[in-house]
């Protein structure tokens, strides 16, 4: 027999919130997919039943439901504040930076790219080439 799945409840300001999020354009896919996994799980849905809907595993989508849970305390106490809890709410849905990551180094390559500094097609190594010499 499963585990009985801990209760997800959304105070109407966050479900609102939620539901604004979903239905935005301009937020990246992933986080429209955690968006959905907190929304069904809020409608009392099964993880197996929102792996199957979303395309996900099972453990991603219990992974996202615990992560809610556990940071639902501080969404609580920006309730009344709609810019705060939209920022706390992408934080607490965001993937956790990973050591070693190219991230910062994308970002520039966009930035340089989308101001057409450089009149040259941009690789990483091309960037990374540019950058400062840390030494630890």
């Amino acid at each position: 027999m499963a585990r009985p799945l801990s209760p997800l409840t959304l105070t109407t300001e966050q479900q609102e919130l939620l539901e604004t999020i979903s239905r935005c354009r301009e937020v990246p896919h992933s986080l429209i997919q955690r968006v959905h996994i907190v929304l069904s799980a809020n409608a009392g849905r099964s993880n197996k039943t929102i792996s199957q809907d979303t395309g996900l595993c099972e453990d991603t989508v219990g992974f996202w439901r615990k992560r809610w849970l556990v940071g639902c305390a501080d969404l609580e106490k920006l309730a009344g504040k709609p810019k705060l809890l939209r920022e706390a709410v992408s934080r607490l849905l965001a993937d956790k930076p990973r050591p070693g990551s190219l991230t910062s180094v994308g970002f520039f390559i966009h930035n340089l790219q989308s101001r057409k500094r450089l009149r040259m097609p941009c690789s990483y190594q091309a960037v990374w080439a540019m950058l400062p010499v840390v030494r630890v």
